[in-house]
């Protein structure tokens, strides 16, 4: 997902659910780069680079509303999550075809408004 897009959500989510909810940020990044870190402009936030994918996988996935991308990592990300909102950059590559479920919907960043994210929060 671009990082423009990543500060949008982050501030919709900050705006939306930050003031009644303990809204805490995960970011998966193997070899995380600061500089790209820096673009998001938080400063509170969980880094998961552990070196076991698996791990951090699992991780990550525990999470109400998810930001991610194409990949396949992303996708099984999504896969093994709890009911919750997957944000993708796009949903054209059809990568997230019949993946929801388990309660976990997908919406991309063609159809996604910040009123979506009151749907995704669980916790």
């Amino acid at each position: 997902m671009s990082i423009k897009n990543i500060v949008r959500v982050l501030a919709d989510i900050r705006t939306e659910l930050g003031k009644e909810h303990d809204v805490k940020l995960t970011i998966a990044m193997e070899n995380a780069e600061l500089a790209v870190l820096a673009q998001l402009h938080e400063k509170d936030y969980t880094l998961l680079d552990s070196g076991d994918g698996i791990a951090d996988m699992h991780a990550l996935a525990n999470q109400d509303i998810l930001l991610l991308g194409e990949s396949s990592w992303g996708v099984m990300v999504h896969l093994v999550a709890p009911p919750g909102l997957t944000i993708s950059e796009t949903v054209y590559q059809h990568k997230y075809d019949n993946t929801t479920g388990f309660g976990r919907r997908v919406v991309g960043m063609d159809e996604y408004a910040a009123e979506i994210l009151r749907e995704g929060w669980v916790g």
